[in-house]
């Protein structure tokens, strides 16, 4: 069963041998016998033999950089990596469908989802088994039931439920927190009361301010826990430990406005040599120990777990087998870049085996040797080999840390799009690669506070007791998220018989959830009290944006006239018209643009032509172009414009524009159109009590004032030459 939202058929535009313009690229397609037809939204091209237009094959490519001639066969869910293969012969007695992609391009795509989806999980060696063993006898049961119980862990909560269950679930073929959170309260539009979708919308904010507290913590702990391999090599530089890392992290961040894929270019192919390392390293002292190959039973598991529950110890160490599922958000995250078939490969080929025998290994050292429990992962190696383990390790983290700030950048696009975060500037920084983007003030405050961090807990063994609460929560936002999402499809696929056993699975795996959360926060006041602090601070900003962006429009409409009549009365009114064209950007298209009522008290004229434009983010990671705009004429020369963007696209009014003088014949010259924008400037009503005054406390406004003057200003956001905008504005009491 796929839980996935039906798609419209995309658009077709057949024109043989006839030029294509994307990503500002012309393509020329010709071919003596086919015709072509091109998906601008996904570069789906499809080949029809003439005369036959049942036949065919569907073929999915990336615009190559420099040719037309050489065309790259991948899924429709990777629209950024490219390689370079020749377009296959089309079949005519074949049905049409989506081809298989070639072995190489989903060996490439398994390759990348190594570096970027697993290099968090995959660094989770470093420090897992040292934390769980640290308060912990390390006789030969205690260590085999521990290994044991990390394992059937991993199984349960990686292999399960994300690979197996969560992968299913996706929004027009996207995944991660505000992706799903988007697709969840669609689904509640139409099947149920408004109040679901209000705590549908709760629960998502919720877990994506639990994302931030985590990509806060991420790089701080990956780079300690390497680093800290130094002092097994050379105690004496044991306090050097936290300033190499602070200087590591300080550059990392610094190198970000050159684009994630500088990152990726230096150390990406190393990843695969960190999972072979992993992978030797372990079976070296497996070899010397097969007893630990007892861990797969999991009697061994339970036994321990339920030994540990006798004692009162249970909570503490679930919280500490819990940090070697760290990073399986990253498996939901960046479905969208990879796809869940190479996802699932990369996992179940190289991934989880690698870390399995890592593990096996550590336990294996420990059972042998136990004096090396002070940090098992270093003691795998011998002492020629123990610097290079540093510097793969180091390079490891590099890479997990980049995977989690990439995410923290796509994150805040799409939380800016649908509205739960004020406008930032945000910057492409690849002309050919979609999705690879540079938010610069997130990767400041995100700089700062993982330096901080990793300056205040020093260590990662400090780290390690904060680090569970936040990923903890966040996979049970994800498990929340998905079974609404489910069970909505059922109801609305009338599959009432699946609707039952799929509600007891998702039970099941929300108690584990849960069980996993409580063992976190046992360790509130040992530091899972910082993550719970951040992503509450992040909420309540996040929840303020949005109530006070409703508040303020809100306060703006009623101060506003319907637009009919008041159209009605400017046709017929004697009023100075201005040769050019006017493009009002609203957020209501039913009540007067604010701009032009300020425009005309002023200026005492109106444009020939006025259009009256609204963009809509839709909960869809894109919309087709042959779904962009909506438009209708509302009065002679005034025109109703509403235009479409998924949460993944940057909104372009002028090419909005562009478009409606080419497809719907608007009488405008696009080089001579002036853009009006409005910015309300909140302040709270006077008389605002302190604690609650029309839905929203006084300091919360205050606050909403403060993030609202710091907003990026919409003619960025909307892509308006500022030569040709003019901002006008008015204070607004909320």
């Amino acid at each position: 069963m796929e839980l996935v939202e039906e798609q419209p058929a995309p658009p077709s535009v057949e024109q043989p041998a006839a030029p294509f313009v994307i990503n500002d690229k012309t393509i020329v397609i010709s071919d003596d016998k086919a015709s072509w037809s091109i998906d601008r939204r996904t570069f789906d091209v499809q080949r029809m033999d003439v005369g036959r237009p049942s036949a065919g094959k569907e073929f999915t490519v990336d615009v190559p950089d420099e040719t037309a001639g050489d065309w790259t066969v991948i899924k429709s869910f990777d629209r950024e990596r490219s390689t370079q293969a020749k377009e296959t012969p089309c079949d005519a007695t074949a049905s049409s469908q989506v081809t298989t992609p070639r072995h190489g391009s989903l060996a490439l795509l398994s390759l990348g989802a190594l570096g970027v989806v697993y290099g968090d999980i995959g660094t989770s060696p470093l420090y897992t088994v040292q934390t769980l063993f640290a308060s912990l006898p390390t006789d030969k049961d205690h260590v085999i039931g521990g290994i044991s119980s990390l394992i059937w862990l991993i199984l349960l909560v990686v292999t399960f439920k994300y690979v197996t269950i969560v992968l299913r679930v996706d929004n027009r073929g996207e995944g991660g927190i505000m992706a799903l959170t988007a697709l969840a309260a669609r689904s509640c539009n139409a099947e149920s009361a408004k109040w679901l979708k209000v705590v549908v919308l709760f629960v998502g904010v919720l877990g994506t301010a639990m994302f931030y507290a985590d990509s806060i913590l991420t790089p701080a702990v990956s780079v300690l826990s390497a680093l800290e391999g130094i002092s097994v090599a050379t105690p004496d530089l044991n306090n050097r430990t936290m300033p190499i890392a602070l200087a590591i992290l300080f550059l990392l961040f610094t190198i970000q406005r050159f684009g994630t894929g500088f990152v990726g270019r230096m150390f990406g192919p190393m990843i695969i040599l960190w999972f072979v390392m992993l992978a030797v390293s372990g079976i070296e002292q497996i070899a010397q120990e097969p007893s630990i190959f007892e861990a797969f039973n999991p009697a061994r598991a339970v036994g321990f777990l339920l030994d540990q529950s006798s004692q009162g110890n249970l909570f503490p160490v679930i919280g500490s087998i819990v940090l070697g599922v760290t990073g399986s958000e990253c498996l939901y995250a960046d479905m969208g870049h990879f796809g869940p078939l190479a996802i699932r490969l990369s996992w179940l080929l190289v991934a989880m085996p690698a870390l399995f025998l890592n593990y096996l290994g550590q336990g294996a050292l420990l059972i042998r040797d136990p004096s090396k429990v002070d940090n098992p992962f270093y003691h795998l190696f011998s002492d020629k080999f123990l610097y290079l383990a540093v510097v793969m390790s180091t390079i490891a983290t590099i890479i997990a840390s980049q995977a989690v700030i990439s995410g923290t950048y796509s994150i805040t696009r799409e939380a800016i799009a649908l509205g739960y975060l004020p406008r930032l500037t945000v910057r492409h920084t690849s002309n050919t690669k979609i999705g690879r983007i540079y938010v610069p003030t997130a990767n400041i405050i995100l700089g700062a506070a993982v330096l901080t961090v990793t300056g205040v807990f020093a260590k990662s063994a400090n780290l390690a007791n904060a680090y569970g609460f936040s990923v903890t929560m966040t996979m049970m936002v994800t498990s929340l998220l998905v079974t609404v999402v489910g069970v909505l499809w059922c109801v609305r696929n009338a599959r009432w018989l699946l609707a039952a056993p799929l509600v007891a699975l998702m039970m099941a795996v929300l108690t584990l959830d849960t069980l996993l959360l409580i063992s976190c926060a046992n360790k509130f006041l040992d530091g899972a009290w910082f993550p719970f602090a951040v992503a509450m601070a992040l909420f309540l900003a996040m929840s303020t944006w949005a109530k006070g962006t409703r508040l303020l429009r809100d306060a703006v409409r009623a101060e506003l006239p319907p637009l009919a009549p008041f159209l009605a009365w400017l046709t017929s009114e004697p009023i100075q018209r201005s040769p050019r064209a006017a493009v009002y950007a609203v957020t209501d298209l039913d009540s007067v643009p604010p701009a032009l009522v300020l425009n005309l008290r002023h200026h005492k004229s109106i444009h020939e032509v006025v259009v009256i434009c609204k963009v809509t983010v839709a909960e869809t990671p894109e919309v087709a172009e042959s779904q962009r705009v909506k438009v209708s004429e509302a009065a002679r020369g005034y025109w109703r414009v509403e235009a479409f963007y998924g949460f993944k696209q940057d909104p372009d009014v002028p090419a909005v524009v562009a478009k409606l003088v080419a497809e719907h014949g608007l009488p405008v010259d696009p080089s001579a159109v002036s853009y009006f924008l409005f910015r309300a400037l909140p302040a709270p009503r006077p008389g605002s009590t302190p604690l609650s005054l029309h839905g929203m406390s006084v300091m919360r406004k205050w606050l909403f004032a403060a993030m609202h003057h710091n907003a990026g200003t919409a003619a960025h956001f909307l892509r308006v030459p500022h030569s040709e905008t003019m901002e006008l504005g008015a204070e607004v009491q909320i």
